[in-house]
């Protein structure tokens, strides 16, 4: 399906972090640096950290890293789709107002939304609140809920979808019932990827993530 957006997140789709982004006084979490995650044939490796932050006080970064199909390692609560990629994500919060929702950018196909807990050998990924609710909407969104919010210095579980499609980075929004972040980048499900972007290519990429995020919840009203 063609979006608007589909030109711009395939020359931002090869910027992927090289290491974790530096966060604040929450260390990154294990998916930032998971190992055995999904290599591409540019030998990127999908796996970081990208932060979030808004005037209002919602701040903090959400870690994730991408699975191919057959390699999820041995979490608890979720089981993959036969034959396809897996994409984790989990969310920290750092700023004073509770995250209360997280909505990751679907342009392509996406499935088996949910949760998982647990120690796959590189470290612990939990949280104190589960999501009360969580769909995937085809084509848009894969949204996660938390109705009391996640407060200060904790984190979301670990926050999951399949998908048959292989990565690229695309954007995300963040949301505390009042005010909204995006965070750019993150991994959704996408097609080719462009190698070699430069510093600057990144940036601008960043810019316009940002301003069609702000246009679509704008549009749409914030939740």
């Amino acid at each position: 399906m063609i979006r608007t957006r589909t030109s711009l997140l395939l020359v931002c789709a090869l910027a992927i972090p090289a290491a974790p982004a530096l966060a604040g006084p929450l260390p990154v979490g294990p998916l930032a640096t998971a190992p055995g995650v999904y290599v591409d044939g540019f030998a990127n490796v999908w796996h970081g950290s990208t932060p979030y932050s808004n005037p209002f006080g919602l701040s903090g970064f959400v870690d994730w890293a991408v699975w191919a199909p057959g390699t999820f390692p041995g979490f608890s609560g979720y089981s993959p789709t036969a034959g396809e990629y897996v994409y984790t994500y989990q969310a920290a919060v750092e700023g004073s107002v509770a995250l209360t929702s997280l909505f990751i950018t679907l342009d392509n196909a996406a499935d088996n939304i949910g949760e998982f807990t647990g120690d796959a050998g590189f470290g612990l990924v939990d949280g104190p609140t589960p999501a009360d609710f969580m769909q995937i909407l085809p084509l848009n969104e894969a949204e996660w809920y938390w109705f009391g919010g996640i407060v200060e210095d904790d984190r979301s579980k670990g926050l999951v979808f399949s998908s048959p499609n292989p990565p690229m980075l695309s954007d995300g929004t963040l949301i505390d019932h009042g005010s909204f972040a995006f965070v750019i980048p993150v991994p959704s499900p996408g097609g080719p990827i462009i190698p070699e972007p430069s510093t600057f290519v990144l940036a601008a990429c960043g810019a316009a993530l940002f301003v069609v995020r702000w246009l679509r919840v704008r549009h749409s009203g914030v939740c």
